[in-house]
């Protein structure tokens, strides 16, 4: 099993082009990952979404489902996976999901108080919303790694973006982006855009996951060579 590094700083193309081939390398795991939590969540989604009549209620079940299940669990696996690779181990799933599901309850609490804290910046004036998620923008990542609480993990994703604004923000644009189109396919109620959508769905949380991962590991990077 090939060694990656995880350990040395990246320009944003150097992760891009890591990410792609990662992905090009593992895109099997990578999407069964995603489609272990996907899946399920898109198809109780398209239920609910389509129905003649949609309560409040229940479009607020599925954004919190969203909130504490979609990314945070996607992005526990990922890092377990890339924890492996970095350490010249191949990943194997029963491990990876068993790791992932344990540092799930600190990644849904880090990722929910992001989203919250952005909102309310978003709500305030657009600028604090947008410096708010460059500044939380790993705080997944920083709690699938070792982070105890979720305060912790906010804090090592505030130090860790610190003077990183304009990397952390194109590779943010990027992902939006990938997600905006599938999203926009997604919500068409063809069958097949529904079929094509998730799909899409799937490709582009898993690949945008791994993007915010290895920037993760970029500016962990980068802390540790200003610390030596």
């Amino acid at each position: 099993m090939a060694q990656i590094d995880l350990r040395s700083p990246r320009t944003v193309g150097q992760i891009l082009d890591l990410a792609f081939r990662l992905y090009a390398q593992r895109a099997r795991l990578f999407l069964l990952l995603a489609s272990i939590v996907l899946v399920p969540y898109g198809v109780v989604a398209a239920l609910v979404t389509r129905a003649s009549h949609v309560s409040t209620s229940a479009e607020l079940v599925l954004t919190l489902v969203d909130l504490a299940l979609v990314n945070p669990f996607v992005t526990a696996m990922q890092m377990q996976v890339l924890s492996d690779l970095g350490e010249a181990r191949d990943p194997r799933i029963p491990g990876v999901l068993a790791r992932g599901l344990r540092v799930l309850p600190v990644v849904a609490a880090a990722d929910i108080i992001a989203f919250l804290a952005e909102f309310a910046g978003l709500l305030v004036f657009i600028v604090p919303g947008v410096l708010l998620a460059v500044r939380l923008a790993v705080v997944a990542p920083a709690a699938a790694t070792g982070a105890t609480t979720w305060p912790a993990a906010l804090s090592r994703s505030f130090r860790l973006t610190r003077g990183n604004f304009w990397r952390v923000f194109g590779l943010l644009v990027i992902q939006a982006v990938l997600t905006y189109l599938a999203l926009a396919i997604e919500s068409q109620r063809a069958a097949f855009a529904l079929v094509l959508g998730l799909a899409l769905s799937i490709l582009a949380q898993s690949f945008c996951t791994l993007l915010i991962s290895l920037l993760y590991f970029d500016l962990r990077a980068r802390d540790a060579a200003s610390v030596a």
